[in-house]
C-alpha cells in the first residue's frame, strides 16, 4: 500500500474543502458524536477525516461482539456520487473471493461500484466474512 504524502506539502492543500469532504466529515462527525466546523482547507479536512475514522474505530466493541450493522458501509451507496461508475479492481477480486467462499456466482463484470459494494455485503453476510 502506498502512503499518501503529508497535506501540508499539497499543492492544493490550502484550498477550499470540496463538498466530498464536507459529506464524509459531516457522516463521520454524526457517527462519532463529535461536532466538527467546516470552514477549513482541504488539507485541514483530510486530516480530520483521518482523526474522526480513527475515533470511530477506537469507540467502536471488539468484533467478536459487534453488530454486521456496524459493518455497513457509511452512506448508502444508491447515495454516492460515482455509484453508476463501473465497479473497481478491488471491489472485483473480492467479489470472486466472496463468490467462491459462497459457492455462488455473481457475474461481476457488468456491476456498478454501488452494485457491487451492495453484493459484498449481502455475500460478507451470508459467508460471515469481515
Amino acid at each position: 500500500m502506498t502512503s499518501v504524502p503529508d497535506p501540508k506539502t499539497w499543492a492544493t492543500g490550502d484550498d477550499k474543502i470540496t463538498d466530498r469532504q464536507k459529506a464524509f466529515i459531516e457522516t463521520l462527525s454524526s457517527s462519532t458524536g463529535e461536532e466538527v466546523d467546516t470552514n477549513i482547507s482541504k488539507g485541514e479536512a483530510s486530516r480530520k477525516i483521518d482523526e474522526l475514522k480513527n475515533k470511530g474505530f477506537n469507540n467502536q466493541q471488539p468484533a467478536e461482539t459487534t453488530s454486521s450493522a456496524a459493518a455497513k458501509p457509511l452512506q448508502d451507496p444508491k447515495q454516492w456520487t460515482t455509484g453508476d461508475e463501473p465497479h473497481t479492481e478491488r471491489q472485483e477480486r473480492f467479489l470472486k473471493v466472496l463468490e467462491r467462499d459462497a459457492g455462488e456466482k455473481v457475474g461481476v463484470e457488468r456491476l456498478t461500484k454501488s452494485e457491487a459494494s451492495q453484493r459484498i455485503e449481502e455475500l460478507k453476510e451470508k459467508t460471515g466474512r469481515s
